[in-house]
């Protein structure tokens, strides 16, 4: 999703981060989220969904949010 974000294709990138949202809520559901990191997770996941308009331009701010998701999912998986 960063690369579409990068690429300025907001449509991708908000169909990726929309399903991105919808495997986190799956992972949670079936217990594969410590209890400590779902909320973070949700709340990261949803405002990234949020923050993307598949109809208006790519926000640096949206970027960044991505990044910084990916960043969190890296660190915290496995």
């Amino acid at each position: 999703m960063v690369a579409e974000l990068e690429a300025g294709d907001a449509c991708a990138a908000s169909d990726e981060a929309r399903a991105l949202q919808s495997v986190a809520i799956a992972a949670i559901n079936a217990g594969r989220v410590p209890g400590p990191l779902q909320e973070e997770l949700l709340g990261s996941a949803g405002a990234l969904a949020g923050s993307i308009d598949c109809g208006a331009a790519v926000q640096p701010a949206a970027v960044d949010e991505a990044r910084s998701l990916a960043a969190w999912l890296r660190e915290r998986s496995g």
